[in-house]
């Protein structure tokens, strides 16, 4: 196989892997800073999700077989 491929490979099934870990730590930061103080309009724009995305971060782990600790946090992002 060509490397270059192989390289996109691995990239792509580490960003299916820890994006929504970070967006859900994104969104609970929001929810927490909530509470406190006024919203802060970076975490919107950085940890922002919308179904479109949460359905392709969802389909594709059920397409590479990741277990279910990989798919919490989108329900997380889904419910919030």
């Amino acid at each position: 196989m060509d490397s270059n491929l192989i390289n996109n490979f691995k990239v792509e099934m580490l960003i299916l892997k820890y994006i929504p870990f970070i967006l859900a730590l994104f969104q609970f930061i929001a929810l927490i800073l909530q509470f406190f103080n006024p919203y802060l309009t970076i975490l919107g724009y950085v940890g922002g999700t919308s179904l479109i995305s949460l359905f392709y971060f969802y389909k594709s782990s059920f397409v590479f077989k990741f277990c279910e600790y990989h798919r919490l946090p989108l329900y997380y992002l889904f419910i919030t």
